[in-house]
């Protein structure tokens, strides 16, 4: 299963289906809370001899949206904890980093991620 794949399940499970990669997409209904997420680099592995080892490697940006900073810290508390849990190839990166989006008077909660897959 690809890591977008993964991702995409795991957390709209975790917030009633709305969680979508890099942005809300316009027409979405503002409803909240919600997640967003998106890759923004990783490591590369590679062998001397060549050849690619079959595995791959994201630091993932994970984002929260809510109504208040309980509900925000809350849901991103739970992402960590359900990313953590269920893959022993993820790590955090850090602690959670509080967020409020002014214009929208959103807030907010983002993670990074440091995840593992397998190409297969």
């Amino acid at each position: 299963m690809s890591i977008e794949s993964t991702l995409k399940t795991r957390l709209r499970a975790l917030c009633s289906n709305r969680a979508w990669p890099d942005f809300r997409p316009p027409g979405a209904v503002l409803t909240r809370p919600f997640i967003t997420w998106q890759q923004v680099g990783g490591r590369t592995v590679s062998f001397l001899e060549g050849g690619h080892p079959g595995k791959r490697n994201a630091r993932v940006q994970i984002n929260v949206w809510a109504d208040d900073r309980e509900t925000a810290n809350t849901l991103m508390r739970t992402v960590e904890v359900d990313l953590l849990t269920a893959d022993k190839k993820t790590s955090a990166i850090g602690a959670l980093t509080a967020l409020y989006e002014e214009q929208m008077k959103l807030y907010g909660a983002r993670q990074d991620f440091d995840m593992w897959w397998s190409d297969d």
